[in-house]
């Protein structure tokens, strides 16, 4: 929400692009109140209208109170949208942003951020325009990691513990690999089942009559907060796979005395254990996002439901490809 001290509306003189409501659309040139008409959306101008923070893409000069699109410094065209999307883009290198220019870093920022969803939605504004294409290419870099951890944890357990069991009876390191990767058809139900929560949690989201009918949010906006999301339970999967894969080895490699602890641990409860704490975490960033991000109200109903609503669907799948 604006503070007390939110900035004043800006010249209008000195501002010579559009200015629409970041969650509608709605034209707010010529207005003083930081409000949208439309949908009641609360912001600062400084947020909607950076005319003094914008620069010329190729020497830096500032180009506040500049009505043409010619840069006085180089000498270089460019346009309105162009330097307000480099802007915010630079301001926040998200993986969206720069998934072509710096891949790995900007998905290494953006993973941290993800996990502290109270930062994230601070961080993020509505006025950030979502890249779709950088979105859609998260969700697939995320999907991809959530399939292949499990084999690959399973895989390199199985080859850890062929090569210090080789080494025990010959003495000497022989690399021994199991054959194959553990892919079994419970494995396929369970990707089938993840899957069907997700879909359904998303488009819980985009059916909810306040969010995209009342206050006419738009799709972009959701698939941004969900998909951030998303990488919460994709990080509580390989929190999950790592734990089990550790715990197999230890039982098939350590003294007995080492098993007799484990076992004594029950860790046979930590699947549930991450599950739940995988699930709450994800309610919390949705709640944030719609709270912090989307400024919506009834922000923890909305989180509760569509998870309600997933899981549900989940199930219901479960049971029929049993």
């Amino acid at each position: 929400m604006p503070s007390a001290t939110a900035t004043p509306a800006p010249d209008w003189a000195k501002v010579p692009f559009d200015v629409r409501c970041a969650r509608c659309g709605c034209d707010l040139r010529g207005r003083s109140e930081p409000r949208c008409p439309a949908c009641h959306f609360k912001f600062d101008w400084s947020d909607a209208v950076p005319v003094e923070k914008l620069t010329c893409l190729t020497c830096g000069y500032h180009l506040y109170g500049l009505d043409a699109t010619r840069c006085p410094e180089c000498g270089g065209d460019f346009t309105w949208d162009d330097v307000l999307h480099a802007y915010r883009r630079r301001r926040v290198p998200l993986f969206e942003y720069g998934f072509r220019e710096r891949p790995l870093r900007t998905l290494r920022f953006s993973w941290w951020l993800a996990l502290r969803p109270w930062k994230l939605w601070r961080t993020v504004k509505l006025h950030d325009p979502p890249a779709k294409r950088g979105l859609l290419v998260l969700v697939l870099v995320a999907a991809a990691i959530f399939v292949l951890v499990p084999p690959i944890c399973l895989y390199a357990g199985g080859w850890i513990v062929a090569t210090l069991h080789a080494y025990r009876w010959t003495g000497s390191v022989r690399f021994v690999a199991p054959p194959g990767l553990p892919i079994s058809a419970d494995y396929i139900r369970v990707l089938l089942i993840v899957a069907a929560w997700a879909v359904a949690g998303l488009l819980s989201l985009l059916l909810l009559g306040e969010s995209m009918r009342r206050c006419r949010v738009r799709a972009t906006h959701v698939l941004r907060a969900y998909t951030y999301s998303l990488l919460t339970a994709v990080t509580g999967e390989t929190v999950f796979c790592l734990s089990h894969a550790s715990c197999e080895l230890i039982r098939a490699l350590a003294p007995s005395a080492a098993r007799a602890w484990l076992d004594a641990l029950q860790y046979e409860q930590l699947p549930g254990i991450i599950v739940l704490a995988t699930l709450l975490w994800m309610i919390l960033s949705l709640w944030l996002a719609y709270r912090c991000y989307l400024r919506m109200r009834h922000a923890l109903a909305v989180a509760l439901l569509t998870q309600f609503i997933a899981v549900l669907c989940g199930m219901v799948v479960a049971v029929l490809i049993r």
